[in-house]
């Protein structure tokens, strides 16, 4: 009746309809036409209800107390952008670790422009699931605060990102989900 492919989220249906059209007998037709609307029903519940297309966050690991990805470790400055500033602005709800259309945080030319990535660091305080993180991420300061710290919970994912030709592709990306006492 028709080819359904579900690669790269792209569905293909072809000769689809060719039945709906033959002169056969009514009876035939309508039980073309009945089949057809099921496997319409069958798509539809596939390409809306399951993301069969859909890539898994890549994996992501903890190494000596560090959050590595299988492109290396994620850097320090990836995970300050997430902060809450001293003065309060909390605006930055992710960020991108691998390439969307450019570079993502994990290749940047610089991960945090702010500082230099030897005055951040982090600690890991737990792993509540799988792909969530809770973090102490510090930042040297200068005066005499010295240090800035943000307990952050963090959520690795895919983010879907549309590129200029329509395409859809999955990008690794860490998602700020709250905060920690």
């Amino acid at each position: 009746m028709g080819l359904v492919c579900c690669s790269s989220g792209v569905v293909e249906i072809t000769s689809f309809f060719q039945s709906l059209v033959s002169p056969f007998h009514p009876s035939v037709q309508f039980k073309r036409l009945q089949s057809s609307l099921f496997c319409l029903g069958w798509l539809f519940s596939v390409v809306v209800c399951c993301p069969v297309a859909r890539a898994e966050p890549s994996q992501v690991w903890l190494d000596q107390g560090r959050l590595m990805t299988d492109k290396g470790p994620i850097p320090p400055g990836c995970l300050a952008r997430l902060m809450t500033r001293l003065n309060g602005d909390n605006v930055v709800a992710s960020i991108y670790l691998g390439r969307n259309s450019l570079r993502g945080c994990l290749d940047a030319n610089v991960p945090f422009p702010q500082q230099e990535e030897s005055e951040i660091n982090y600690q890991i305080i737990a792993q509540p699931s799988a792909n969530r993180y809770a973090l102490n991420v510090c930042e040297s300061i200068r005066g005499s605060l010295r240090q800035s710290c943000n307990k952050i919970l963090i959520k690795v994912l895919n983010k879907d990102y549309q590129l200029r030709d329509g395409r859809v592709i999955p990008v690794l990306s860490l998602e700020k989900i709250g905060d920690v006492k």
